[in-house]
């Protein structure tokens, strides 16, 4: 009898430590590009980013990553705009390539 009331408490201790782990790969949802910058492709003002991502990010968190790296490319380089052309997934490792196209809108000045 006394044996079951150990295995409870070890079954219990095994349930808490496997939730935590669930929990805390839930918050470590990272996206990251390890320093890679934007390479440029074969079109002009065409670039591509791969953004690495972890087991339990979504699609659209690296998207917002990838939105965020354009938006600093844009005032790094003076371009105006950016637009997502193309996304693709690869499993290992495990990333998200985008490919942007950004355009520098000229405006007239009045003299």
């Amino acid at each position: 009898m006394h044996y079951f009331k150990h295995q409870s408490i070890f079954a219990r201790g095994i349930f808490a430590i496997l939730l935590g782990i669930f929990l805390i790969g839930l918050n470590g949802c990272a996206t990251t590009t390890y320093g890679n910058q934007f390479t440029q492709t074969s079109n002009p003002n065409e670039f591509t980013v791969k953004i690495y991502t972890s087991a339990f990010t979504t699609a659209g968190m690296a998207e917002e990553n990838a939105k965020e790296e354009a938006k600093k490319k844009m005032a790094q380089d003076g371009y105006s705009s950016y637009q997502i052309m193309n996304r693709r997934f690869n499993m290992v490792p495990s990333y998200y390539e985008f490919t942007l196209r950004f355009s520098r809108d000229m405006q007239r000045k009045a003299n």
